[in-house]
């Protein structure tokens, strides 16, 4: 059983590795573990797999056993689905809301989630208890948008980039 405290660390620890966590839908799982290889060597260690699809939980699986990988199941909504991306290797969970019965399933299955939540309001009633929580989302958002605006800038350079190949190829 996971504590609203030791959640919150985890949480913290997987915001620490990357500043970006691709959400991925993948059909065929013979993709999983190449695409978690190139992810996790281009500096995006924390995947999430949502569990959309058929091959969702073998996807799972496969990119579980990427070394450096921190694998999560998304589109968590049951405790069905919690024990299932547990058994599939999942270290954490997504869901695009959280009720008290699904945040219960994630605390007795030992797995931390990170809940997604429509009003100021639900974001506020689901962290009353955990302190920390409110720290992981100022710090959840600072990294968020620190990655983001090195996407912008790293995407500003390759269309600058592209512009200077063009004129060269054209003069």
């Amino acid at each position: 059983m996971i504590s609203p405290k030791n959640a919150s660390a985890r949480r913290r620890e997987m915001c620490r590795l990357a500043p970006v966590i691709p959400v991925l839908v993948i059909e065929d799982a013979s993709r999983a573990r190449p695409l978690a290889e190139a992810l996790v060597a281009g500096g995006l260690p924390v995947l999430e797999v949502t569990l959309r699809t058929p091959a969702a939980l073998a996807v799972i699986r496969a990119m579980a056993e990427v070394r450096g990988g921190v694998v999560g199941a998304g589109t968590v909504l049951s405790e069905r689905d919690v024990v299932a991306a547990k058994q599939a290797g999942a270290l954490f969970a997504v869901s695009p809301g959280a009720t008290d019965a699904l945040l219960s399933a994630c605390e007795a299955h030992d797995l931390p989630i990170l809940p997604g939540a429509a009003t100021a309001t639900e974001a506020a009633e689901k962290v009353a208890g955990a302190v920390d929580s409110l720290e992981d989302c100022a710090k959840s958002y600072a990294g968020l948008k620190a990655g983001v605006d090195k996407l912008v800038a790293e995407a500003q350079e390759q269309l600058d980039a592209l512009k200077e190949a063009n004129k060269a190829g054209k003069g």
